[in-house]
């Protein structure tokens, strides 16, 4: 009763009992250990696609800019370019900073500097104003003037809070000198962000950051080295499901 072969032996006791910790030295300890830090393969997922999508909607708002071939090009390059230095900067994540561009784009053209420049002007006002006047608004009323009608609400909220600032815009017309004469007013604003940016709280953004940066940087490879298997499989796949719905539906005529 008691007669055990060595076979049994070995693989009922010596694999588990006796060595419980194997995972702990092998690679399921390393799996999590990278998952983790650079997150689930379906969280890197998420995060191509999303950097993808706003690539597209960047494309989209400044080919109806004006910018076509070479030009769109660069102007996506250059606005990803600010908007991680920016998101440095004031320790936000890259996403909510290409909102912005996007949104200046979008509403006012603009490209290159007059972009950045918007864009940060946008942070810094919702930012100043807690809120009560949105980067969106900013952006409306710096890229677009006063003659909008969105934009006069948007700059009676804003001088309203700062009455200051409503007298150094006085009598500018030209919407890039309007967003200079802001800029330079919300310096104060700008320091303190950037002061914060460097502080114990803003550097475990910053980190948090870099870390959502390579998980992004995983997710594009990968989509990009998928994606051709995925599509190739979606035309296979698509005309055998059309011939078993076909059959499914012939069926259904003799029941």
């Amino acid at each position: 009763a008691y007669e055990m072969r060595e076979s049994d032996w070995s693989s009922d006791v010596c694999s588990s009992d006796l060595f419980p910790s194997h995972d702990i030295f092998g690679g399921n300890i390393l799996t999590k250990g990278v998952e983790g830090i650079v997150g689930s393969f379906g969280d890197i997922v998420e995060k191509g696609k999303a950097s993808l999508q706003a690539t597209s909607n960047l494309s989209i708002a400044f080919a109806q800019a004006g910018k076509s071939g070479e030009d769109l090009q660069k102007a996506i390059k250059s606005t990803a370019t600010n908007a991680g230095e920016l998101a440095s900067k004031y320790a936000l994540t890259v996403s909510e900073v290409r909102a912005y561009s996007q949104t200046a784009a979008a509403l006012t053209g603009a490209t290159g500097q007059q972009n950045k420049n918007l864009t940060e002007l946008a942070i810094g006002i919702e930012k100043a104003s807690n809120g009560m006047v949105s980067g969106e608004m900013a952006i409306r009323l710096f890229g677009k003037g006063v003659s909008d009608p969105e934009s006069q609400f948007a700059m009676a909220r804003l001088t309203k809070q700062f009455p200051a600032l409503g007298a150094a815009m006085k009598g500018i017309k030209d919407p890039a000198e309007a967003t200079n004469a802001a800029l330079k007013f919300l310096n104060p604003t700008f320091g303190e962000m950037e002061k914060q940016a460097n502080g114990p709280i803003g550097s475990m953004a910053k980190l948090k950051n870099s870390l959502g940066q390579i998980q992004t940087s995983l997710s594009k490879v990968l989509i990009e080295a998928i994606s051709p298997f995925v599509s190739s499989f979606a035309n296979t796949l698509q005309p055998a499901i059309k011939n078993v719905v076909t059959g499914i539906s012939s069926l259904s005529t003799y029941v």
